[in-house]
């Protein structure tokens, strides 16, 4: 069960990705770890997140991101 601590680091972590700044899921968890979300690790361990959020930072830098 995600609490809503939770979901503003996932909500934060997708804004990070689609700023086109972070290579992947790994750089954006080191950002939220620095911004204070101590959880983000557990948080961000699902494969299927770390895919997504790896896919949008790699359209986001190429400028190809489009919102489906």
């Amino acid at each position: 069960m995600s609490t809503a601590k939770d979901e503003r680091v996932i909500h934060r972590a997708f804004n990070l990705a689609h700023s086109g700044r972070y290579p992947g899921w790994k750089a954006i968890e080191e950002e939220l770890q620095s911004e204070g979300f101590s959880r983000a690790a557990d948080i961000l361990d699902d494969g299927r997140v770390r895919e997504e959020l790896d896919n949008i930072c790699a359209e986001a830098t190429m400028g190809t991101y489009r919102d489906t």
